[in-house]
């Protein structure tokens, strides 16, 4: 990674370097570290890029956001509201960058003086993160995480049996117009498996771990012909309508544990103040 991108190693440096060891409640750093006991970013997963991205970690936070990603949206938001850090989902800095010009969000984050951290697959994998807030706005039971899987999917039972083509309404009707849902149906459902986001590398482990159906946000064209061929119904809900669901249970929690700043909370159509 570019010296200019403050991963976790970064972060661990500045702290050991005794910089920032003394650092109150109210900076960057101190909400990383509460981000890192709710997700750790030592399990992210080897190709993503999740960490402290933009920004200083002795900057004092008064307002703070939540959002799956960095958008212009988000920016001037944050701008309007004097907001000083931005937390999102999915990284701002994924792919290498060749330049940073005026157009580009990193140049219009650091001119305006935003930090950004993201927390991408350790969130995906943390306990009462983003597939347990998923299976929580489904309503299911007795959940537990995947076998077979990093642990990064769920399986739940729902509170009754339903047809397939009932489950997709319900999924519509729980997860809200973010939704977008599609499925194959193959019989009634009662227990589900679920991954956030794109699950598509997770159809085989679905497909034997003995559920009805498998929920994930997004699949592509080949696995949708896989999905076809498998003993169990299968459904996408939408990239962002299945991780998003994660933003309010975060919001929540750093409103309680750092009472002195004010969280916003993004979605696709509003933002909300906590």
């Amino acid at each position: 990674q570019s010296l200019l991108i403050p991963n976790l190693l970064t972060l661990k440096l500045i702290i050991r370097g005794g910089k920032y060891l003394s650092t109150p409640e109210s900076t960057v750093l101190a909400l990383y570290r509460y981000l890192d006991e709710q997700a750790p970013f030592s399990t992210q997963l080897s190709w993503d890029n999740s960490g402290l991205l933009v920004g200083n970690p002795g900057q004092e936070v008064r307002s703070c956001v939540f959002a799956l990603d960095v958008t212009k949206e988000v920016i001037d938001f944050a701008k309007l509201h004097h907001v000083q850090l931005i937390i999102t989902h999915h990284p701002v800095i994924f792919s290498p960058i060749k330049n940073v010009t005026e157009e580009n969000l990193v140049w219009q984050l650091i001119r305006d003086n935003i930090s950004v951290i993201s927390a991408h697959s350790n969130l995906d994998l943390a306990v009462g993160c983003v597939n347990d807030a998923l299976a929580e706005a489904l309503c299911l039971e007795d959940v537990r995480p995947f076998v077979n899987a990093d642990s990064i999917g769920r399986i739940g039972r729902l509170p009754n049996c339903m047809k397939a083509a009932d489950f997709a309404e319900y999924i519509q009707d729980r997860l809200g117009q973010a939704s977008d849902v599609a499925f194959t149906a193959c019989g009634p459902v009662h227990t589900v498996a679920l991954v956030g986001g794109a699950g598509g590398d997770y159809l085989h482990e679905a497909s034997t771990c003995g559920v009805d159906a498998y929920l994930t946000g997004e699949l592509r064209h080949h696995e949708w012909m896989e999905a076809q061929r498998l003993p169990i119904s299968v459904y996408t809900a939408g990239h962002y309508a299945t991780e998003a669901v994660v933003l309010q249970c975060l919001c929540t929690r750093f409103k309680e544990k750092f009472s002195g700043i004010q969280f916003f909370c993004c979605d696709s159509s509003n933002v909300m103040s906590l």
